[in-house]
């Protein structure tokens, strides 16, 4: 009896142990996706070169599934991102998220040190009757499940996100268009210089 409990325990350790169809599926469609439409802007990491496209290692997963939904539907607009999406299935999503907050956010230099410590006090005291940034993107600027990792991201894509935030281009929260509509072109500028040197 107990020859044949551990016979079976081995057997299923070992089918534990091998590589699974569905696993092995994934990481090929992932890195077909990857391959193929993200690397360009993106790069094949999430560290994108360019400061025109975000960069997106360590970004939580179920905000950047949420966002490639939105760019596939519309609520998000984008000339680039909407032929990227249009065809993608909500598993691809899902599979792209995870990738890349599996992928290490790495350091990078901040922006101008005197404006970085305007926007330092910006980031955690905010402006007005706005809430401060941290209330939501935490002192560290690393988000939360559905809210943004804003630490190390381009100061020139951050700065044209909050103006389109400001301008009402993009849609927006309650708590998010209040914080940004105090906020003139400097503060803008010194909120992203704080926040691109931040990991």
């Amino acid at each position: 009896m107990y020859r044949a409990l551990i016979s079976a325990w081995l057997a299923g350790l070992a089918s534990a142990l091998l590589p699974q169809p569905a696993l092995a599926d994934d990481s090929a469609r992932v890195n077909e996706l990857i391959q193929t439409r993200c690397f360009v802007c993106h790069g094949l990491n999430g560290e994108s070169s360019t400061p025109a496209f975000p960069r997106l290692s360590g970004q939580h997963a179920a905000y950047t599934v949420r966002q490639l939904a939105d760019f596939k539907s519309g609520r998000r607009r984008s000339d680039s991102m909407k032929p990227m999406v249009e065809d993608l299935s909500d598993k691809d999503f899902e599979l792209l998220g995870a990738f890349f907050q599996q992928q290490p956010a790495l350091a990078h230099a901040g922006g101008d040190p005197a404006l970085a410590a305007q926007g330092k006090k910006l980031f955690l005291e905010g402006k007005g009757s706005g809430a401060a940034c941290a209330t939501c993107h935490g002192t560290s600027g690393h988000g939360a499940e559905y809210v943004p990792r804003l630490a190390g991201q381009h100061a020139q894509y951050l700065v044209k996100q909050m103006q389109s935030f400001k301008d009402r281009e993009r849609p927006a929260p309650a708590v998010l268009a209040k914080a940004v509509a105090g906020l003139n072109e400097r503060d803008i500028q010194a909120l992203a210089a704080y926040l691109s040197g931040l990991k």
